[in-house]
């Protein structure tokens, strides 16, 4: 019986933890101090008006929506795949702008010293070279890589992933990401994507190069023939960018290998 109970006790626990596993940052725009935050689950709504930011040491509830952080579009009750995005500029002030950590916690506490409990964090990223706060805590959780900064450049930093992953290589700048946007490139097609060992590029234009770029922009691979089958097995987990070229045109896609 007290294995059954156990058993039962640490299901409700993991279903607890899942059901809110899943709220994201989205995006932290230092052009204008605006956060979106992203319920990444398929089933669950999750009430996130009790979470609180911490950025550089600059706490704060999402509950004061209305009053210190002005709601721009959405609701802190976010059913499944809503986002919200909310004003923060006016605590973080230009710490945010450039160089800050930014993290979510679970908890209805309001006690600074709250947010150094790592089992309350929901989420972090940081950029620049850092706030210097909650780091450590991302460390343990499993968010975040020791040392690892989003590379600054003043715009929105958005997050690229699934929702079940973690880390620096699954963040972006939104000036890299509006690069994809050259219409003549809409008609490529990279799959499967993300990928572990291989991926192909299906379009009905010829192309002339392919080449495969990482977030520091360094080329770390170039391929001129046999686009069905591309080998990437020899490449580390994270997001890179494909840069195609066909008749002097370029364009890029998001490649993400895990």
């Amino acid at each position: 019986m007290k294995k059954i109970t156990f058993l039962l006790a640490l299901g409700l626990f993991f279903f607890a933890n899942q059901a809110t596993a899943q709220i994201r940052i989205l995006k932290a725009d230092t052009s204008n101090g605006h956060v979106t935050i992203k319920n990444f689950s398929t089933t669950t709504t999750v009430d996130i008006s009790n979470y609180k930011f911490c950025a550089s040491f600059n706490y704060s509830s999402l509950a004061t929506g209305l009053a210190s952080h002005p709601i721009i579009s959405g609701s802190l009750n976010l059913i499944a795949g809503a986002e919200v995005t909310l004003d923060w500029d006016t605590i973080t002030g230009p710490t945010f702008v450039t160089d800050s950590d930014l993290a979510i916690y679970n908890s209805t506490v309001t006690m600074s010293a709250h947010f150094a409990d790592n089992a309350k964090m929901v989420d972090f990223t940081q950029w620049g070279a850092g706030g210097g706060a909650r780091e450590g805590l991302a460390v343990i959780n499993g968010f975040w890589i020791a040392g690892e900064f989003i590379v600054a450049d003043g715009s929105a930093y958005v997050y690229t992933g699934d929702g079940s992953q973690n880390g620096n290589a699954f963040w972006t700048t939104e000036d890299v990401l509006s690069i994809e946007d050259n219409v003549f490139f809409k008609d490529f097609k990279v799959y499967p994507n993300p990928t572990t060992n291989q991926f192909s590029i299906t379009s009905n234009t010829i192309l002339t190069s392919v080449k495969i770029i990482n977030l520091t922009g360094q080329l770390v691979k170039e391929i001129k023939q046999d686009l069905n089958e591309i080998d990437v097995s020899d490449l580390s987990n994270g997001l890179y960018f494909i840069e195609l070229t066909s008749n002097n045109q370029k364009g890029v896609k998001r490649l993400v290998i895990h």
